[in-house]
């Protein structure tokens, strides 16, 4: 497993375009741009890791973010958070149960926006 870009936009995308992933996980607020701008870049890149993000979020008053999370349809975890609850996400996410870096389909490489 490694985490790289965390909380860099732009850094994320240049590690989009360089290695493959089998997750990102983003929060939908960083200082250099939003989850949602994250996303629609990311696809721009490579399309299918449409349906290998999870979203972090305790904006949870705001209907725009809350829009577009429904839009992606992928999981959505709320601030604060059990770590159950987010192993749950990456294991729905990744089709592994007990997720565990370098298995099929992929390195183990989790970006994090």
């Amino acid at each position: 497993l490694a985490l790289e870009g965390l909380g860099q936009l732009a850094r994320t995308l240049e590690l989009v375009r360089r290695r493959s992933y089998d997750l990102i996980v983003s929060d939908m607020r960083m200082p250099q741009g939003g989850g949602e701008e994250l996303y629609r870049r990311v696809l721009e890149e490579a399309p299918a890791l449409a349906r290998r993000f999870i979203f972090l979020t305790g904006d949870t008053a705001n209907p725009k973010a809350w829009a577009f999370l429904r839009e992606c349809n992928v999981p959505v975890i709320e601030k604060p958070f059990r770590a159950e609850a987010f192993l749950e996400a990456v294991a729905r996410v990744t089709g592994r149960d007990g997720w565990v870096a370098g298995g099929a389909g992929g390195d183990g490489r989790a970006a994090g926006g």
